[in-house]
Order: C-alpha cells, then structure tokens, then sequence
C-alpha cells in the first residue's frame, strides 16, 4: 500500500479533511428557554396526541403567550415576539384567527403561511422544499416560535415508518432552527399501539423522537376529562412537570401544574366498573394509612402498605392521584431541598367530634366504636373521622409498622387483618 508523503497529506487535510472542534475552543452556551424545561430556541420540539385533544389549541395558546410576552405556567416573562404557524387542517378564518382572539393573542404577531408565491404572485402548497423560503422569512421577522401542524402533512413521498427517510426529511428543519435561533415545534399524531412505553406511542418512525429535543404530549384523561401537557423525553434538562389546562366555548384556560397527570394515566384507557370500584376502595385504603401513621407518612412506607394490601400498583397510582386533585393529600419532598418524599393529609370541611384528638382526618370508612356520647354517628349519616392520636385508636387499628399483614377486607373495603379462610373478610364482617 502506497502512503501519502507529507505534502501530499497536508493538501488533504487542508482541502478534505474532517472539520472538527476541540473541545477545548469550544465556548460553553446556556439553553436559551422559550418555555422553561420544555420548548427551548434553536431546537426541535415534537409536540404529539390525538386529534382532539387539544394539541392545535394548546400550540396557539403557547403562540399568544410569546406574541404577548407573557409567562407560560412555570416560566418567566419575555420580550413580545413575532410567531411563524402553518397549519394544514384548521380553517384560517374560521379556527385560527377566531382561536387566536379567544387566547388574547396580539394578532399583529402571528403570521400564518398559506402557501409559497412564484415569481408571477402564483400560490403553491407550502412544503419542506421550501425550507429555504422558511429561513428568510424566520429571519426576515425576527420570529422566536415557528409551529409546523402538522409534520405529517409535508412528508409526502416519504415513508414516515423509515428512521433514515424521517430523519432525512426533517433534519432541514433542524438546521434552520439551529441557524435563526427560533424555537421549532412540529405537530404529530400518536398511534394505536398499545406500547409498555408511551415514548412509543408517537405515530411513524422512532426518527420523530430522536430528532427532537423535547417531546410533549397533549392528552385528555379518560375518566375525569381532565387535560395536560406533559414531558415524554428531554435530551437537554431535567423533565419537568405536566401542566394541566382547560379547553371550553371562551378559549384554553391553564390550570397550573399538576404532578399526579403523567404520561401512563393520559395514555390509559377508560376504566370499566370494577376498575373504578377497585381505585375507590384503594382510595380508603391511602386515607387510613396516612391518617395511622399520624396524617404525615414516608412515600416508600406508604407504597409499601397499600401494595403489600393486595392494591395493583397501577390502581394505587391513580387512587393517590386523585385524592392529590381533590385535595384530600398532598406531596412533600421528592427535590433538590428534600429528597425523601412524604404525603401529607390535608384538611377537611367536616364536622369534629369534641372528645376527638385534635388532629383529625375525614376518611370514607366507619368508627370501631362509638364515641363518648354514646351517639351512634354512622347511623346519624354525618361525616366519619379517625383520630390521628395513636393513644387513642380504636381496637380495631393497628400501628403502620403492622400494616404488612393486612389485607382489603371484601366486606366493609378497609384494611384489616383478614382470613383467606373467611372469604376474605375481617373479623368485624365475619362476626356481623
């Protein structure tokens, strides 16, 4: 094999070599946020769900914020700016601008593209081969949010199941994002697929994802109807928290953060009867567990309880949930400040008994025995209330470190000491 002599070598390196940075030379640069955590500049956002749950809404409501320079639920406020959308469903007079005047936009500042002009002022569908127009005009107007909904629109020709094709089509649009500065959020459907994971959810090729920096889901929960937005992957920060917002006749109202909205629970469908009459006895049991160990308890010991009671974790995770959104409970901790997480019970609105501790909690469940007074408040109907006082627990309770052996009676759906033997019921049901 015949070597380069040293001239030659260095023509090379001059003329054809690799152009590559040491990293050394290199001057580090902070993420320059558009929304704090999710949509940052000069980056591609993949914003995905089904068609009807907002996600069109949600990118216009995102546009208005930025034409105001407004703040985004957990962000900060910025310099109003110029935003670039096309969109290749919804009706220009009839959906987009009526939307953008119920979010409050600053009309001035969203400019939709309806098409690409030849030289003789003709229209042409607008599609990636114009990215170059895109440019120009992203620069031209100085726009810090280009919303492209949606991507599968423009890939004809390609085949959105093929990583290389996907990739190769969309990488353009990268490259614009990183040359303007501007902040890329292109719109997708999700599939049928029942995948373990909900990053598989997103329609086409995994090449969508990969070339994203941040994916976003917009999801409606099936049984409450509540909607999110909600972090599937970040290549460029922590994820952060999903953020609730509500969709009516009036606009897209945000509703602020909400922890207990995640992916998996968006993502999962309807809950028949039996599901749902699972998560309310799962419910009573998180309520009697905090409130036994004080109203106050270890996020570890609380999984613990409820799952060693024969709860499906999933059911679990939905139950806490919910009672988060009804303000029953509330998370402590889980952060740089407090790593360990705790649940706290919260306080309710219904009546105390005067010979109760002074720390109650309101439980869905009935008193082991009857008050001081001799009242027989189940009977009576009237809110029922287990002392957090474990000097004064009723026979019936037991210490959380006991909790392992206890089991969801199928009688009276509380967590007592039950005998498979007895059909899964406690010693008070049995007896009655």
């Amino acid at each position: 094999m015949q070597l380069l002599t040293d001239d030659e070598r260095l023509r090379f390196e001059a003329q054809r070599g690799l152009d590559c940075a040491t990293l050394s030379d290199v001057e580090p640069e902070a993420i320059d946020w558009l929304w704090r955590g999710r949509i940052a500049r000069g980056k591609v956002t993949l914003l995905v769900g089904d068609p009807g749950d907002g996600k069109s809404y949600l990118s216009l409501a995102i546009a208005s914020a930025v034409s105001r320079g407004d703040a985004l639920p957990d962000g900060e406020k910025a310099a109003p700016a110029d935003c670039l959308l096309w969109n290749g469903e919804d009706g220009l007079e009839d959906t987009i601008r009526v939307r953008a005047e119920r979010v409050g936009a600053d009309l001035q500042r969203v400019h939709v593209i309806r098409g690409k002009l030849d030289a003789e002022g003709r229209r042409e569908p607008f599609g990636l081969h114009h990215v170059l127009e895109l440019r120009e005009e992203i620069k031209r107007r100085g726009v810090a949010l280009c919303v492209i909904d949606p991507v599968g629109a423009l890939l004809g020709g390609v085949d959105a199941h093929r990583d290389a094709e996907v990739r190769s089509a969309l990488q353009p649009l990268a490259d614009v994002a990183l040359e303007t500065g501007v902040a890329l959020c292109v719109v997708a459907h999700l599939n049928k697929s029942s995948a373990n994971r909900s990053i598989y959810r997103v329609g086409g090729s995994i090449g969508f994802v990969g070339l994203a920096r941040s994916v976003l889901l917009v999801a409606k929960d099936q049984d409450s109807g509540r909607r999110a937005v909600v972090q599937m992957k970040s290549n460029i920060a922590e994820q952060v928290a999903p953020v609730e917002f509500r969709i009516d006749n009036d606009g897209l109202w945000w509703m602020g953060l909400a922890d207990e909205l995640s992916a998996d629970r968006l993502l999962a469908p309807a809950m028949d009867g039996n599901e749902r009459s699972a998560r309310d006895e799962a419910r009573v049991a998180i309520l009697e567990a905090i409130a036994d160990a004080g109203g106050d308890i270890l996020g570890k010991e609380l999984d613990r309880i409820i799952t060693d009671a024969g709860v499906a974790r999933k059911t679990y995770e939905r139950a806490r949930a919910d009672l988060v959104r009804d303000r029953k409970i509330e998370r402590r901790g889980g952060n740089q400040y407090q790593r360990e997480i705790r649940w706290r019970a919260l306080g309710h609105n219904g009546p105390k008994h005067q010979n109760m501790a002074e720390t109650t909690f309101l439980a869905e469940t009935t008193f082991d025995e009857q008050p001081a007074d001799g009242r027989d408040h189940n009977a009576l109907g009237q809110n029922n209330i287990v002392s957090l006082n474990n000097n004064s627990l009723a026979h019936g309770s037991v210490s959380t470190r006991a909790r392992a052996r206890l089991k969801l009676c199928k009688g009276c759906h509380r967590l007592r000491p039950c005998d498979p033997q007895r059909d899964g019921l406690c010693v008070d049901c049995e007896v009655a």
